[in-house]
């Protein structure tokens, strides 16, 4: 009993750290989070109303939805271009600049510039997130929960999409340690939620096109093909785009919707690098159409057997580093939340995450500007040609020792003394001589993460960067980089995260030349630290954030290195599988710490042996709510506000009687903004005493599928003030309304002795919002949400049909629940089983209510 005791203290601290293989456990204050958050239904209702609405739009051709992901594609292509070429301009005058004091040895000059100049920008980003919060981050887990069918706020406001873009530019370009490429997925996904529409709630306009698209299920679809379009434009990777889509951030697929966004993400890319091909800082360079990969990696070598070992090395230490670093994310997150929960006051919190921000910024600035220092220079002595575009080795610098290996032309010198001499040549071509020294950390710290990580790519240069200044960065990003993750700026973590991952993947590249030597035979020319680093870079993603198929394809088609395919798959695989063993990936452990509700493709409840718990074993009336509200088919006026004033769940089940003992009848289902939308309409109200044999049924057309699938916000929704004023006023107990137009007709209902498990994925794949559970003469007896299907919920309700079985129980179930929980008293949680909200709200401790006629 005490080994038990203590083993769910462990499992409970683990999951508070974020180190498990079970589900998160809620506290109370993160449950009530967790049911303010409304659930979305994938398909739309299948009710009267729309089905006529169906009717009246144009023939189901393909053309239209081809040309909207098309239009889309654009939009995003260029709203990346853009994006591009803001954060080049803010960061290459503020490096110009800073290296033009360094190099007059004027270092408080340079610190005080750097720093002026990057907290214009710095607060300029925070102050946009402050004023729409939603902007924050790099909204990955956000659009992960809205696609998985969760309502969050404010995420695809036009709003946002400018905020986003600010903040997102100002902070890359000012030097903090993060990228862009993050909320380009998410940026991506705000352009499609817009333009699929053709309408704006902000402006209050509404285009009379493309209608048809105007569904939950469109909609949702175009979204994912933004945020497809977003990684494809940020990367030039759009069958990678394509795939981070269908893995990671869409839940529900299909075959058609792949040639769709695939088709998007080509259009995305081609947008972005034709015009990245032609400007750099909006300054025309020249070079229109030529399109080059994202990080050139020249040289291609044959990859050889013994490769693999090092690269299960890296994926081990990738698995390990990237659970450290969500670890460390959601430490620093906690506390954060923790600490400012402390703060009274809204500008004084405001102020704390401004200074928070600030002082990131002024920790990478006393980096860049004084650690070179600190680290010294490195010799340099080799010989290069100018003056050739089109040659492959302008870059390229090889030494005038042959011991020595090659060096990159571009690299800082910081204030290291360098001297070129011209040994040959003609007609702008020349040969020269570079003699002096170079300084390691400047090139890897000055200039945007893009270039650090270029500079590591590069093939052929064995040690060019020494173990010092690799280990320095390493360190400094690894935790800078988580801390600036959670701040109030728009920012992902991906170049961060090749970063981090190339550095160390270098370093290990570099242990192998130095007990090996620089190899130039062809069986061991892999043995090569700007491979290594690749291989860093993509076990340390893959850590992080466990994408395989995805991931393999982006870094492929980012560096056009296929020779390297073969490693890359096997260091991604083994640091997935390393991971897993440690951590939940980082943006579903984000979505647990932001408590948005998410089902995972199948559910996973772990016993103490580390073997799965079977829900076939159980059924759905072990883990419905009960009692449940109800809505009669033909509801009083009265009553409807009753329930709508007395409650705040978002849907409920329809009823009607049948005849004695067959009240609750199930027929259908009708969302909380649906009826608030018909208290509005008192033309549909029908007095009792106006019903005879045959009841008047209202006509279809009174109201429109689009108007009547209106949002939160709409002023077509009744207010309390309405509602109350019904309630109050006798007269419309003797008005009722009569639902059947507007009801789903197709809400999905199971019989309380259906398997739990298969319960479940009948929810997660038809995108539900609520099942109701019937008996078997069809009667509702309770209803499960979302929440009612989370992991945790699952458990609660397992282990109180252990302690305190509600039926008799069937001896398999008895011993699987003994098995996984033991002999223990029933547990006290925050919230009981009456409390788990039908879906998204405060459950009411009521009976059913029903009206009958």
């Amino acid at each position: 009993m005490t080994q038990r005791k203590f083993s769910m203290k462990r499992m409970a601290l683990k999951s508070t750290f974020g180190f498990t293989t079970v589900n998160h456990y809620y506290t109370e204050e993160e449950r009530q989070v967790l049911n303010s958050y409304q659930s979305l239904e994938y398909l739309p209702p299948h009710s009267k109303v729309y089905r006529n609405w169906l009717q009246q739009q144009p023939a189901r051709l393909d053309w239209d939805r081809w040309l909207m992901m098309g239009i889309i594609g654009f939009s995003v292509g260029i709203l990346g271009f853009l994006l591009h070429q803001i954060i080049d301009i803010i960061s290459e005058f503020k490096w110009e600049l800073t290296s033009f004091y360094i190099q007059k040895q004027d270092f408080p000059g340079a610190f005080t510039f750097t720093v002026g100049y990057s907290l214009i920008f710095l607060v300029a980003s925070c102050i946009l997130v402050l004023y729409q919060p939603a902007a924050a981050g790099s909204g990955i887990p956000e659009i992960i929960g809205f696609l998985n069918g969760t309502r969050i706020k404010d995420i695809f406001k036009l709003q946002t999409l400018i905020v986003k873009f600010l903040s997102c530019a100002f902070a890359v370009g000012c030097g903090m340690p993060v990228g862009y490429e993050g909320p380009m997925i998410h940026l991506g996904s705000l352009v499609a939620a817009g333009v699929s529409q053709f309408k704006s709630a902000t402006f209050e306009c509404t285009l009379p096109f493309f209608s048809r698209f105007r569904n939950s299920e469109d909609r949702r679809n175009f979204i994912s093909a933004g945020a497809a379009a977003g990684i494809a434009s940020a990367f030039g990777a759009p069958v990678g785009g394509l795939l981070f889509a269908m893995e990671e951030v869409s839940s529900f697929w299909k075959n058609k919707l792949s040639w769709q966004v695939f088709f998007c993400c080509m259009v995305a890319t081609f947008t972005t690098d034709l015009l990245n091909s032609s400007f750099h800082g909006f300054k025309y360079k020249g070079d229109f159409g030529l399109f080059k990969p994202k990080f050139i990696s020249k040289d291609l070598m044959a990859v050889n057997v013994i490769a693999v070992f090092p690269a299960i090395l890296l994926g081990i230490l990738g698995g390990v580093l990237g659970s450290a670093f969500t670890h460390t994310n959601l430490v620093i997150a906690r506390t954060r939340k923790k600490f400012m929960a402390t703060i009274k006051g809204k500008h004084a919190k405001n102020l704390v995450r401004i200074a928070e921000t600030v002082m990131i910024l002024l920790i990478v600035s006393c980096v860049h500007i004084f650690l070179p220092a600190l680290i010294g220079c490195t010799p340099l002595s080799c010989t290069y040609t100018t003056g050739d575009p089109d040659s492959q080795d302008k870059n390229v610098c090889y030494p005038t020792n042959n011991t020595d290996s090659s060096t990159e032309v571009n690299v800082k010198f910081y204030t290291c003394y360098v001297e070129d001499y011209k040994l040959s040549g003609e007609n702008g071509s020349y040969r020269i001589l570079r003699n002096g020294s170079y300084s390691e950390s400047a090139t890897l710290f000055y200039g945007t993460g893009e270039q650090a990580v270029y500079h590591l790519y590069s093939k052929n240069t064995h040690r060019q960067f020494s173990y010092t200044s690799m280990a320095c960065m390493l360190v400094i990003y690894f935790f800078l980089s988580c801390y600036a993750a959670g701040t109030y700026i728009s920012c992902g973590i991906v170049v961060p995260m090749l970063l981090i991952g190339g550095l160390y993947g270098r370093m290990i590249g570099r242990f192998l030349v130095d007990q090996f030597g620089i190899q130039t035979d062809k069986y061991w020319a892999w043995m090569d630290p700007g491979a290594f680093a690749l291989l860093g870079s993509v076990s340390f993603f893959a850590g992080v954030t466990r994408l395989t198929m995805s991931l393999t394809v982006i870094m492929v088609e980012i560096t056009n290195d296929i020779h390297q395919l073969l490693l890359i798959m096997i260091t991604i695989m083994v640091a997935k599988w390393t991971g897993d063993l440690l951590t939940h990936p980082l943006y579903h452990a984000l979505l647990e710490f932001k408590c948005i509700p998410f089902l995972t493709p199948e559910p996973l409840l772990m016993r103490n042996d580390g073997s799965v718990l079977n829900l076939d074993l159980f059924t759905t009336q072990d883990a419905m709510t009960h009692p449940v509200k109800t809505v009669n088919i033909f509801a009083s006026v009265h009553s409807i506000s009753k329930l709508l004033l007395g409650c705040t769940h978002g849907g409920f089940p329809v009823v009607k009687s049948l005849g004695e003992n067959l009240e609750n009848t199930f027929c259908g289902e009708i969302t909380r903004l649906e009826l608030r939308n018909l208290m509005t309409r008192p033309e549909l109200f029908i007095m009792k005493s106006d019903f005879s044999a045959t009841v008047r049924m209202p006509h279809v057309s009174d109201i429109m599928h689009p108007h009547f699938r209106v949002s939160k916000k709409s002023p077509h929704l009744a207010t309390d003030e309405l509602l109350q004023q019904y309630m109050n006023e006798p007269l419309y107990c003797d008005y009722y309304v009569n639902l059947s137009p507007y009801i789903n007709d197709s809400g999905v209902c199971v019989l309380q002795h259906f398997s739990l498990h298969r319960a479940y994925t009948l929810f997660r794949t038809l995108g539900l919002r609520q099942m109701s559970v019937v008996n078997h003469t069809n009667q509702v007896v309770g209803t499960i949400s979302r929440k009612d299907l989370m992991g945790f919920a699952i458990e609660e309700r397992l282990e109180r049909l252990l302690t305190n079985p509600p039926r008799k129980l069937s001896r398999s179930v008895v011993l699987a629940l003994r098995k996984n929980y033991g002999n223990r008293k029933p547990k006290k949680t925050p919230a009981d089983e009456d409390n788990i909200a039908q879906d998204n709200c405060e459950p009411v401790q009521a009976d059913i209510e029903n009206n009958h006629l």
